[in-house]
């Protein structure tokens, strides 16, 4: 946890799928039962260099972040994921429209026009999305070699 000059922003450092909703909700001084109004995730898999594995572990980041959202996100609130754009993109949108009441994708100016990097904003969080696999049911894909992508282009 990051000191910041704002009380009402705490920075979490770490791996999601390892810090607890508990430990969450502490460093962000936060009750038991309390929630976020945001969640922003800026988070990106290490690359290999191959745009259909990065992509898909792009997408398992922010995958991860909706398991999370129900627990940690207040009624209403707002999601701002980082995701690499690709043939799961869609899916992902869908998942969010089903949780949230408007969901956009937004390649910010200072991203490079090769970059597949895209933000995806949601507001208006509705609840948890039960037509998602659970974690347990979500087998690890094997993705196929390919060679490395030229962005937009």
């Amino acid at each position: 946890v990051a000191a910041l000059p704002d009380p009402n922003v705490a920075l979490i450092e770490g791996d999601l799928r390892e810090i607890t909703r508990e430990a969450i909700r502490a460093a962000a001084g936060l009750p038991d039962d309390g929630a976020f109004d945001v969640i922003l995730s800026d988070m990106a898999p290490y690359t290999s260099g191959e745009h259909l594995r990065d992509h898909h572990r792009s997408v398992r980041l922010c995958e991860a972040v909706l398991d999370r959202v129900p627990d940690l996100l207040k009624p209403g609130g707002h999601v701002v994921m980082k995701v690499f754009e690709g043939t799961a993109y869609p899916d992902l949108l869908a998942r969010l429209r089903r949780m949230f009441r408007t969901v956009k994708g937004f390649k910010p100016k200072a991203s490079r026009d090769t970059s597949t990097e895209i933000y995806v904003i949601a507001h208006g969080f509705r609840g948890r999305d039960t037509t998602a696999p659970t974690e347990d049911a979500a087998p690890e894909r094997a993705l196929p070699p390919r060679k490395p992508s030229t962005g937009w282009s």
